[in-house]
């Protein structure tokens, strides 16, 4: 990101300033009803800082202080909003901004408001709603192993709650930091005011470059006026070779017609991966080398390959996994012949397929 806020000074400022290494911050967004947009000299009224209506950014800042912070970034604060006075800048600075806003969130402590940003954690809390820190997709980045809680009321109760509702969204993040697979179940059941704001949390946990530096990675740049399915097209180009592997091996239906090795975003996004054990070896697919010929746009699979078999028995649609037969004829004419399952509900039509 390109700013942070100052905690010393009150005041928003390069993020090159910083002489240590700045906090997160992440909270719930709340309804607008329940918002207002203030005019505040911490950003130097460059745009209305969006925040709940009874809170005080000055009681933020001192709760801040007291948890230890110098710098932190916010997002309000600290990345452009919409209607301020150099609107035009805005989407320019969003094309780089958003697609690295969880850098944020990895090399420092997080304070995590779950009810709103300034509200404390008694304050009508529902993990389940909607607008709830837990349902939201952009909060997917923003979990991280160093976490505190905002607005902490010293309510054990609650506490050990969130707590436990915490430390397991963080396994299922962890789990999934790598592998696209595991990833996308954990979109399904959250909200975003964009369907194409579910993909951009997922860019900072799927693309890292491999250099050992978590801040560094490679991600598409954003833009308002992108459909969702462009946003995951424009994604797969810059995904990790695992990840591509996985989609052409796992992913059982035929995807869209330019790209039918992989599945849309609808397809990715509805995917049900259930068959796959927690301990699935989705690393397994290190080996295979799917390549992107960045003229043409096409890709192209570069791995062992069985020309010609024959698959029988998975054409009718049972309780999974379905039973089936692989038979592979060898060079001299010998038939062999394979017990196989398909644990989807896709049928494969009895007939002559190659294997990869």
């Amino acid at each position: 990101p390109r700013r942070i806020w100052d905690l010393f000074s009150n005041r928003v400022v390069p993020w090159w300033v910083a002489l240590h290494t700045p906090w997160g911050m992440s909270h719930a967004w709340l309804d607008i009803s329940h918002r207002k947009n203030v005019l505040t000299p911490i950003n130097g009224h460059e745009w209305p800082v969006p925040i709940p209506k009874d809170v005080n950014l000055d009681f933020v800042r001192i709760e801040m202080l007291n948890l230890g912070a110098e710098y932190a970034w916010l997002d309000v604060l600290c990345l452009r909003q919409e209607g301020g006075r150099n609107e035009d800048l805005r989407v320019g600075e969003w094309m780089l901004d958003v697609p690295t806003i969880g850098n944020a969130y990895v090399l420092e402590k997080v304070v995590c408001y779950f009810n709103g940003l300034g509200w404390p954690l008694e304050h009508g809390f529902d993990s389940d709603s909607d607008r709830s820190w837990f349902r939201h997709t952009w909060t997917l980045q923003e979990t991280s192993n160093n976490w505190m809680i905002g607005g902490d009321t010293g309510n054990e109760m609650l506490n050990e709650e969130v707590q436990e509702r915490f430390e397991a969204q963080l396994s299922s993040v962890k789990l999934a930091t790598l592998d696209v697979v595991p990833l996308l179940p954990l979109l399904q059941d959250r909200t975003s005011e964009k369907d194409m704001d579910k993909i951009k949390p997922t860019e900072s946990k799927d693309n890292p470059i491999g250099t050992g530096n978590p801040t560094l990675t490679i991600a598409p740049a954003y833009s308002e006026q992108e459909s969702a399915e462009d946003a995951w097209t424009a994604l797969v180009k810059v995904m990790e070779l695992d990840s591509l592997s996985q989609m052409l091996f796992l992913y059982h239906e035929p995807g869209p017609k330019k790209n039918a090795w992989r599945p849309s975003w609808q397809q990715a996004v509805n995917w049900d991966t259930r068959s796959f054990s927690l301990d699935f070896p989705f690393n397994s697919f290190w080996d295979v080398h799917i390549v992107h010929d960045k003229e043409t746009g096409t890709y192209s699979y570069n791995g062992w390959r069985i020309g010609s078999v024959q698959v029988q028995g998975l054409a009718t649609l049972v309780a999974a996994p379905r039973q089936g037969h692989l038979i592979v004829a060898t060079p001299n004419g010998e038939e062999h012949q394979y017990e196989i399952s398909a644990g989807h509900q896709y049928p494969i039509l009895d007939g002559v397929y190659s294997l990869l």
